[in-house]
């Protein structure tokens, strides 16, 4: 259902979302959100404006590291920004690719990055019309 302030889904059509970015997650490419304004913290976090909404955002280190990597090679696919983790923060892949997964869909869903699946890149906001109409 459309308003004029917005896109209004219900609990199961965000879960049915969900369930698809979950599960296709490992096959989609990543490309970051090219218009966003943002400075590197000494820290490694990013401090940003929200695309969604405007309001000042902080990236903490590993989602800041995220969005970089995408920024210099856009189209990285999963398994490659796992293994762009592990070999700069010396962690273990398996130990930490839930949390990878987690930080990238929120990443999506909050519109710092996009996704690309057969040809067609889109942001979340796009994906979830796509969703209404079909």
């Amino acid at each position: 259902m459309n308003s004029q302030k917005g896109i209004e889904l219900t609990p199961e059509q965000i879960n049915k979302i969900r369930e698809y970015v979950q599960t296709n997650l490992k096959s989609f490419y990543f490309y970051p959100n090219t218009n966003l304004k943002y400075r590197i913290e000494k820290d490694g976090r990013i401090v940003c404006f929200s695309p969604l909404t405007g309001r000042m955002s902080v990236l903490n280190p590993t989602m800041a590291f995220i969005y970089l990597c995408l920024k210099e090679t856009p189209g990285l696919e999963f398994y490659k920004i796992v293994e762009n983790i592990v070999e700069n923060f010396n962690a273990e892949s398996q130990r930490i690719e839930k949390e990878i997964q987690n930080a990238i869909i929120w990443l999506f869903v909050n519109g710092y990055i996009n996704i690309k699946n057969n040809n067609t890149q889109m942001s979340f906001i796009q994906l979830v019309q796509k969703y209404l109409e079909g």
